[in-house]
């Protein structure tokens, strides 16, 4: 993660100055005196551009003015962390003699949680943590504290400061739990929201699929710096995960304008795009995708989706094949489970669009040959008969799945998902219907399945339960909502206005009367 003020820095006219500076001389070939500290911003600015060899020469030549010096030796360590070359960050991390300097302590225990020492890491943290002076409710230290030992003008490193460096790290390297540990001992009020803070406390909810909560908070980092991508990229994400696909989009649009060649950016504005019912946009999102990452298994699976949205099946079977052969190709422990059974289910479904029922039926069989899921294949092999109207080897199968599970109530929310999926919205409503009441019965949350209850209630004419499910699907599924009944109500309207709107307006949509 980019501290937030360096960010700011960077586009300031003291650092382009400088860099000019820096930049005339190496281009002379003169040596010129600059501080340490400027150089390694300057360093630190190549790395954040991607340009390596400049990062590499900068410190190199900063090694050369001041021998030894303890900076440049921790920044060539954490490039080397960064670029996954852990040996080579130890080589350099031994060469700083002691631990006194607190970017030290830092690097050593980004070393431990490289090598998957993450409680040791934590341990000696902690240990460096209580050698710290305690603050009082204005932030002020009580007893000395920790100096950079090479610049004895450099502020006091206080709890609140270590603890939001070390909370930073930590959510570097995906460690939730020990991010927000160290977050919460924060207490500086120069500190609590304002940048840095900020930013981990809303990529914490943001990871945590808190994306209601996470949302006002990146909002808020925005107002402090309306050019950070990774801001831009996740308020999308938030807003896509609660239903505000207009939202969503704007915000991605942003982030293209910032950076205009990062894959992501195309990922969120083609999802939301597609939840709106907008195919050829998303289509041209994903083609872009995949002009900037050629062979992309999740571009190729995503083109694919969208045009079997749009009926055009074979194109379609051309990039989930595709998919399908990159994804083969590559070391399988490299792709999540779940995606290797989304590329199978997506070539299966589009078989079956073709009429090709057997060969639907031998991607089911991948999935359980591939050593993946039984039950995933067997639900798949259940929907390419229940899309064929094959509905006895359907039911067979689910019955075999529900006993598998032990009649678990979730499995039958899932299986009634897949009859409204398949048009049997009389079946489904039912099985979803008494499901729903048994759990509320015995106070079982569950939180997902309302927006296809809704759309059977509502194709099958019982208006206040799908008033009813609306409402919930809207607070526990906004994404699956948006993307079932956007083109059922008035264009660009909110999620937040859906449930009002359908109390005053009858909705309808006809396409299915009665089950098969």
């Amino acid at each position: 993660m980019i501290p937030a003020e360096f960010q700011k820095y960077i586009r300031s006219k003291e650092f382009k100055d400088l860099l000019a500076k820096y930049q005339q001389a190496s281009l002379n070939g003169e040596d010129i005196f600059i501080d340490e500290d400027d150089l390694l911003d300057i360093a630190e600015y190549y790395h954040v551009k991607g340009n390596a060899d400049e990062a590499e020469k900068v410190t190199d030549y900063m090694l050369r003015i001041f021998p030894d010096n303890t900076k440049a030796l921790v920044f060539k360590a954490r490039r080397a962390v960064i670029m996954g070359d852990v040996d080579k960050a130890e080589y350099y991390s031994d060469l700083i003699t002691g631990d006194e300097m607190t970017d030290v302590v830092y690097l050593r225990a980004e070393i431990m949680v490289c090598r998957e020492k993450v409680k040791e890491a934590d341990n000696y943290l902690e240990k460096h943590y209580e050698t710290l002076p305690e603050e009082d409710f204005d932030g002020e230290t009580t007893s000395l504290s920790i100096y950079d030992e090479e610049d004895e003008e450099d502020d006091v490193v206080t709890r609140s400061d270590y603890a939001l460096d070390i909370a930073m790290m930590f959510c570097d390297h995906g460690e939730w739990e020990l991010s927000g540990k160290w977050l919460n001992r924060v207490k500086d009020p120069e500190l609590i929201d304002i940048g840095d803070y900020l930013e981990i406390k809303a990529i914490l909810l943001t990871a945590q699929e808190k994306y209601k909560e996470a949302e006002p908070i990146w909002n808020k980092y925005i107002d402090l710096d309306a050019y950070s991508l990774r801001a831009w990229l996740q308020l999308s994400q938030c807003q896509f995960h609660t239903g505000q696909s207009q939202e969503a989009i704007q915000s991605a649009e942003y982030a293209i304008a910032i950076a205009p060649d990062v894959p992501e950016t195309y990922i969120v504005k083609g999802n939301s795009l597609f939840s709106l019912g907008d195919n050829e946009g998303a289509l041209e999102c994903f083609k872009k995708l995949l002009e900037l990452c050629p062979n992309d298994i999740q571009g190729e699976l995503l083109i694919s989706s969208v045009l079997f949205t749009m009926e055009r099946y074979e194109e379609g079977y051309e990039h989930i094949v595709t998919a399908i052969s990159l994804m083969e190709d590559a070391d399988f422990n490299d792709i999540p489970e779940i995606a290797q059974s989304e590329i199978y289910k997506q070539a299966a479904y589009l078989c079956t669009a073709m009429g090709k029922k057997d060969e639907a039926l031998q991607y089911a069989d991948k999935i359980l040959l591939s050593g993946l899921n039984e039950e995933k294949s067997k639900l798949l092999k259940a929907g390419i008969y229940l899309e064929n109207r094959q509905t006895a080897p359907a039911f067979e199968i689910l019955s075999e799945v529900l006993k598998d599970s032990n009649h678990d109530p979730k499995m039958y929310i899932t299986i009634g998902c897949m009859l409204v999926d398949s048009g049997l919205m009389e079946t489904g409503y039912e099985m979803l219907t008494q499901t729903y009441n048994i759990l509320d019965k015995n106070d079982i949350d569950c939180n997902f399945g309302y927006e296809r209850l809704a759309y059977a209630a509502l194709v099958i004419g019982k208006y206040d339960d799908f008033l009813s499910a609306l409402e919930k699907s809207i607070s526990f599924n906004p994404t699956e909502t948006v993307s079932i009944f956007s083109s059922l109500f008035p264009e660009n309207m909110p999620i937040s206005e859906y449930l009002e709107y359908a109390k005053t307006h009858e909705i309808k949509d006809n396409r299915y009367s009665k089950d098969a």
